[in-house]
């Protein structure tokens, strides 16, 4: 599918079409026999499912749904990593580089559409996931600080959840609740505000790395605001949906919030369109700037990262953000004549 979303050739996207039907049948088969004889579930199992998805996300098709697909490599791991004797199967470099795919996509399926109950990622498996990346088997399976696929600290991932789940899962979502989010907030905007590492129990290796984290956390900041204005000005469920997210800074027009401006800083840097076209994480702050930036010149820096990245990766997903961003923008133009 990437050969095909790179050259055109359809002869590539019938062959990888061909592949993920074929896989699709025997990953059913494999299921069918891990039910009947009551089996733990093969890594290679786990990592097929792991491709399922990767070809929904890597295509430009819109009607494509990978969320079938996590939900059954979350499954697997859990039952890999269950209790017992099966801690035992989870120990080698490959093993955890298997299981931060799976956490990785659930966390980024989750945070794709923060406005709207998109894929639930229950506590539970939140939990089991970081015991098994924290496990001592794992851990000794590659070095302690390398996050080979998440790249930025599981705890800033849970929290973004935290923060999606009290505004799309959340029946009565409570004042205390909201005021625990903020308080934890303030806890990563240190982080941004000081520069420093060393009071927030985080490792990083400078650079791109450090400006990852800090990017998500703006991003997050600026999320939270949001959701935290929707919430005490007693805006319905349904209010806070883009591209209408902007409405709600109504009363501060004219200011740009600091987390925008500060995320675009980073972003104007030299190189950074080549440093981030070759990875996968930028997409999601780069959303969350896009639905608040409304001048011309900040989106059209986005834009031309993000079509950087579909033409370095081509990867659909990424393609199918810029084309969110481009209907929010077009339709605030529209707006304004």
């Amino acid at each position: 599918m990437n050969k095909y979303m790179r050259s055109r050739n359809y002869q590539y996207q019938t062959v990888a079409l061909m592949y993920y039907s074929r896989a699709v049948e025997e990953v059913k088969q494999e299921v069918v026999r891990l039910q009947l004889d009551q089996t733990l579930p093969e890594i290679s199992l786990i990592t097929a499912v792991i491709y399922l998805y990767i070809y929904d996300l890597w295509g430009e098709d819109t009607l494509v749904d990978p969320r079938k697909h996590v939900a059954g490599a979350m499954k697997l791991l859990n039952l890999r990593s269950g209790g017992g004797s099966s801690q035992l199967s989870m120990s080698r470099a490959l093993d955890r580089v298997t299981a931060e795919s799976v956490v990785y996509q659930a966390f980024l399926l989750s945070m794709r559409r923060p406005f709207t109950p998109y894929f639930p990622v229950d506590v539970q498996f939140m939990d089991r996931a970081e015991s098994i990346l924290n496990s001592e088997r794992l851990m000794a399976a590659i070095h302690v600080d390398s996050s080979p696929v998440l790249g930025i600290p599981l705890s800033l991932y849970r929290f973004i959840l935290d923060i999606i789940h009290f505004r799309n899962w959340t029946e009565q979502p409570s004042d205390a609740l909201l005021a625990r989010l903020r308080t934890e907030m303030e806890y990563w905007e240190a982080f941004v505000l000081t520069g420093s590492t060393t009071s927030h129990s985080l490792s990083t290796d400078g650079g791109f790395s450090t400006d990852m984290i800090i990017l998500y956390v703006l991003a997050t900041s600026l999320l939270l605001d949001w959701i935290t204005e929707s919430s005490t000005s007693g805006l319905s469920t349904n209010a806070l949906q883009p591209p209408d997210v902007i409405d709600i800074m109504r009363g501060n027009v004219g200011l740009i919030p600091w987390q925008l401006s500060h995320g675009l800083k980073i972003l104007r840097r030299p190189n950074t369109s080549t440093a981030w076209s070759h990875g996968f994480l930028g997409p999601w702050p780069i959303l969350i700037f896009g639905y608040a930036v409304t001048a011309e010149e900040d989106i059209a820096l986005l834009r031309t990262l993000l079509r950087e990245i579909v033409y370095r990766l081509g990867y659909g997903e990424v393609q199918r953000i810029l084309d969110e961003l481009e209907e929010i923008w077009g339709a605030r133009k529209c707006d304004l004549i």
